[in-house]
């Protein structure tokens, strides 16, 4: 963040360590609660496979890739480099977000139902565990 001119301090502000990339995006013990959530919501939705445990699997996309879990990821990423760090209250920020880009989603394809059923059925499947895995952390 630093190099980038989005702030002067090197510091994290959740933990005070020195933050670099890696702890920007995984090491941080507050960046590891999100992807605790992440791994529980994809588990959840049956892709164990997809679930991040180190700095490379939070940043690559793997061969057997979901565009549902990616996208998931796209969005915990997003709240990983943003100018204000992610914080204990981010997991809520993440759901709301994820809840209303998927509903928008689900909108979208169900103006043509027939075409889009298997996209629909995916989705609903994967709120239902984000909900679930929500609303019992």
């Amino acid at each position: 963040m630093t190099k980038l001119r989005m702030t002067q301090d090197t510091t994290c502000d959740n933990c005070n360590q020195d933050e670099d990339i890696k702890h920007q995006l995984h090491d941080c013990q507050t960046v590891r609660r999100l992807w605790q959530f992440f791994n529980s919501v994809v588990t959840t939705f049956g892709r164990q496979d997809m679930q991040v445990f180190n700095f490379v699997e939070a940043v690559t996309i793997p061969h057997n890739s979901h565009l549902i879990t990616e996208t998931f990821k796209s969005i915990i990423l997003k709240f990983c480099i943003q100018i204000q760090r992610p914080n204990p209250n981010s997991i809520s920020q993440i759901y709301s977000f994820t809840q209303n880009y998927f509903s928008r989603e689900l909108f979208i394809l169900k103006k043509k139902p027939d075409k889009n059923s298997k996209k629909i059925n995916s989705i609903l499947k994967f709120l239902r565990g984000l909900e679930t895995v929500y609303r019992h952390r």
